[in-house]
């Protein structure tokens, strides 16, 4: 079911994208926690998509703000560290991979941080050991 649900919120976000980037960022916001949902509650795929559609309401510029702010940070070193590979060699593949990564784990986090801070933290700390 979570393969589904990232397959599904990720194609919702990149066509999001592809239309206009405000669209893909509101999408990417309001499906923020849907992982987190389906995870630490159990539910489906929809219903996950629905209740984090919910949940977030009124809190899409907070969350845009926070996601923006730091996937950029690790954007920036992965395309440095990608343009200035032949010149550094492996270590700029690495660290660009390791970048790359880094945003991955970090955008998860926020999803998770999100779930609690929305649903008043109940359970996210017994579910999230």
């Amino acid at each position: 079911q979570f393969i589904g649900l990232v397959i599904l919120t990720g194609i919702a976000t990149v066509l999001g994208f592809l239309l206009f980037v405000i669209p893909g960022l509101i999408l990417m916001a309001r499906w923020s926690m849907a992982s987190s949902l389906l995870v630490a509650e159990g539910r489906g795929i929809t219903e996950s998509m629905c209740e984090s559609w919910e949940k977030t309401r009124g809190s899409e510029l907070p969350i845009i703000l926070t996601v923006v702010v730091l996937m950029f940070l690790f954007v920036v070193v992965s395309v440095i560290a990608s343009l200035y590979a032949t010149q550094i060699g492996f270590a700029g593949n690495v660290i660009s991979r390791i970048a790359s990564a880094a945003g991955n784990v970090v955008s998860t986090g926020i999803g998770v941080a999100i779930y609690g801070l929305l649903t008043g933290g109940q359970n996210a700390a017994e579910t999230f050991k």
